[in-house]
């Protein structure tokens, strides 16, 4: 791998929280890696399946990284009047699971 150092990129303290335009960074390039992953799932089904079948297993992994990133959106965005409508439906997703059986059916 690259030393991204020299080309001025630098680690965030992990401890603080991401601002909104590097979240939406992420947003975006989280999107991106999915749209790939899809394509490649329709290509080369079998190669996704190879990477593991112990499903509960993976659900309960995806379940806690989805999760705490939704946390850590809702605390980002607590005290940002403009985003009110945002913070509003992640921490009501949150609650009801709602993001969480939403993603568990587009997976299918």
């Amino acid at each position: 791998l690259e030393d991204l150092k020299a080309l001025g990129f630098e680690m965030v303290d992990r401890r603080k929280l991401l601002d909104f335009d590097h979240c939406k960074l992420f947003a975006e390039a989280s999107a991106k890696l999915h749209a790939f992953a899809i394509a490649l799932n329709k290509k080369n089904p079998e190669l996704i399946t190879s990477f593991g079948n112990d499903k509960k297993k993976s659900d309960d992994m995806t379940k806690l990284f989805l999760c705490s990133n939704l946390i850590y959106m809702s605390a980002y965005l607590e005290d940002k009047p403009l985003y009110k409508k945002q913070f509003d439906a992640i921490n009501k997703s949150m609650k009801n699971n709602t993001f969480w059986t939403m993603f568990k059916e587009m997976r299918g």
